[in-house]
């Protein structure tokens, strides 16, 4: 078994928007394991230290325990997904990757780095930010030989991969595609 750090963003009920209304039945429904960040009226993100076999499973057992705790609530995103330049060190040093800077995230984005395998991961730009997809990012890193420790990693590409995969999915279902599967509609109403 592995321990996965994640965040989960939801969009609370209109007639509940409150966070402080839903903690105790979060916490019965087994959200025992996240800390509940409530910064905006309507708004909820559990940052979630759960252990699964593998990245898809801690997700996907936060996803239902928080759907079983508030049904109405909508599931927006997970994390770590899209990052800037000073997020990834910060999540390269939560899972104990690699120790490097912004400088040298940027240097490495921006090709000042002559002795790589692969070029950089190409960014994401949003209203003019500058993102990147951290699964790109960490496999950039383990293809290049950047981390200290692969097996950590490794987990950490797992996660990283499941985030940006449940994201891909909320975002086909919000755009009214087709059903996904059962379990996007139940929680990208």
């Amino acid at each position: 078994m592995t321990e996965y750090n994640f965040e989960l963003h939801f969009v609370l009920p209109e007639d509940r928007p409150d966070s402080e209304d839903h903690l105790d039945a979060l916490f019965e429904a087994g959200c025992d394991d996240a800390l509940v960040g409530a910064g905006k009226l309507g708004h909820i993100a559990l940052d979630f230290t759960r252990e699964a076999k593998n990245a898809e499973e801690a997700i996907l057992s936060s996803v239902e325990n928080v759907m079983s705790a508030i049904p109405d609530a909508r599931l927006i995103s997970a994390s770590p997904d899209l990052v800037n330049l000073s997020d990834m060190p910060k999540v390269m040093e939560k899972w104990e990757v690699a120790h490097l800077t912004r400088q040298a995230m940027r240097k490495y984005a921006f090709d000042q780095v002559k002795k790589v395998m692969r070029p950089f991961p190409a960014e994401a730009l949003f209203n003019g930010t500058s993102l990147w997809h951290m699964n790109e990012v960490v496999s950039w890193l383990l293809d290049n030989g950047k981390v200290d420790r692969p097996d950590r990693a490794q987990e950490l590409l797992d996660l990283t991969n499941s985030a940006r995969k449940l994201n891909a999915a909320l975002e086909y279902a919000r755009n009214k595609a087709p059903a996904f599967d059962s379990f996007i509609s139940k929680v990208a109403h």
